[in-house]
């Protein structure tokens, strides 16, 4: 029974995508004063006129982000592509029969060290929010809350990668 190398296998997809997600979507803060606006690691939405909808919000990119949230871009963009790698490891492994442990030992490692990468990025972006907290009333939002997702998941599934090893799943 592979059971516990296919829960793996699925426990990387949902790591590679909360990340993926986590990378791309404008909602790591959140302000409602003086008018309900985004940020998000690659661009900033606000709203042009007096009400917010889909229609009348103009996002912008960040040209020339502060140094925490070029921080926060690089680690998540490695932990993200490590993702990928162990994704691809394990995918080759399962589907075209490579039964060579090697690959699911390098997707171990990759989950591992990516969500060590994505745990640094998601620990300087939220060190960073007290401060901007305190001068510009902003709240954490979604970004940041499946960044963190992608972490737990990764390290779930490292934990679930050797687990099969120990059961014997992965020769």
């Amino acid at each position: 029974m592979r059971w516990v190398l296919y829960v793996s296998i699925l426990m990387t997809l949902v790591a590679l995508t909360c990340c993926i997600i986590s990378i791309c979507i404008p909602y790591w803060l959140y302000t409602r004063d003086p008018q309900l606006s985004y940020q998000g690691l690659w661009q900033r939405c606000e709203p042009v006129g007096t009400q917010a909808s889909g229609d009348n919000v103009k996002c912008e990119l960040i040209l020339l982000p502060p140094e925490f949230l070029d921080a926060t871009r690089v680690m998540m963009l490695f932990g993200m592509s490590l993702y990928i790698f162990a994704t691809i490891c394990s995918f080759v492994y399962v589907c075209c029969r490579q039964e060579k442990s090697s690959l699911i030992t390098a997707a171990t490692f990759l989950m591992l060290f990516g969500g060590i990468l994505c745990m640094v990025g998601v620990i300087v972006y939220g060190a960073m929010h007290p401060i901007l907290l305190k001068a510009k009333g902003l709240g954490l939002h979604a970004g940041f809350a499946l960044g963190v997702c992608s972490i737990v998941a990764g390290f779930v599934n490292t934990l679930f990668y050797c687990m099969a090893r120990a059961r014997g799943d992965v020769d």
